[in-house]
């Protein structure tokens, strides 16, 4: 018929389509945005309910082999959520070895066991490896105990068999927590006091301004080591504070600087 297009037409059409798909694609995966992420579900939510006698746990956690003491002044907790990045990570440890900095990672164990390389050379260069479930899926508050267990468990062994030092604080994935759950839980959970939203904004300064405007002594942030913008606006960050006094530690520096008692079963920062 002579409205038909070419054979030859058809098949030139056909591959465009398929390779603005696959760019389209390429991009999505390159920003690494895999997490099914909302505002709700970042906001940390800690359920104050009295928890039964029974379910608290007293042994305190230990120090990571890696923890050095700092002088008193104005501490800030760096800490990175869901690496590690095979290709945002080894930017942001060279960065901070630059400058003698260190932050916690919470990491997740299918990316540990996937990149342990990137986790070893954190954690030599004395950064705390500490835990975020193994796979982001599910918030602890919905698992079976079983379930819970092995996603907090599991991990630490991951991290075990790679650092020699088992992890001693986990986050649950979207910050979602309540005393009765971590209660069953046999290290301390760690959340955090100021929230970048690296993760909805994507933009290194606006990640910046939000950790230098709201940075005080005992500020732990929350940052995402799969995003290249926020390891970005967490360098600029701390050329910024570091020049106004403040000190970058891990979480285990700075509940040691604090004198907090570090306690399985317990959520921090304490309300």
């Amino acid at each position: 018929m002579k409205n038909r297009l070419p054979d030859k037409k058809i098949a030139l059409l056909i591959i465009i389509v398929s390779l603005a798909f696959f760019l389209v694609m390429g991009n999505y995966l390159v920003g690494q945005s895999f997490l099914p992420y909302t505002q709700a579900d970042t906001e940390a939510k800690v359920d104050t309910t009295t928890r039964p006698k029974t379910e608290i746990k007293t042994a305190e956690a230990s120090l990571a082999k890696t923890t050095k003491q700092v002088s008193d002044g104005p501490l800030i907790a760096l800490t990175f959520d869901d690496g590690p990045s095979k290709t945002v990570t080894p930017v942001l440890l060279n960065e901070l070895r630059k400058r003698g900095v260190v932050v916690t990672f919470f990491v997740l164990g299918n990316r540990a066991e996937k990149y342990s390389n990137i986790i070893l050379e954190a954690y030599q260069d004395g950064n705390q490896i500490a835990i975020h479930g193994y796979d982001h899926k599910y918030k602890f508050t919905t698992l079976s105990d079983k379930d819970l267990l092995w996603q907090v468990d599991n991990t630490e062994d991951i991290v075990e068999n790679i650092t020699g030092q088992r992890p001693n604080a986990v986050r649950p994935p979207y910050g979602a927590i309540n005393i009765t759950t971590a209660a069953k839980i046999d290290i301390p959970c760690v959340l955090w006091n100021v929230d970048t939203r690296d993760w909805a904004s994507r933009n290194a300064d606006k990640v910046a301004n939000h950790i230098v405007s709201h940075a005080k002594d005992g500020s732990i942030i929350l940052l995402h080591d799969t995003f290249s913008t926020s390891v970005l606006g967490a360098i600029k960050a701390i050329d910024i504070l570091s020049a106004k006094g403040y000190k970058f530690v891990t979480i285990d520096q700075l509940f040691a600087a604090e004198g907090v008692q570090f306690v399985s079963g317990t959520i921090y920062p304490e309300k």
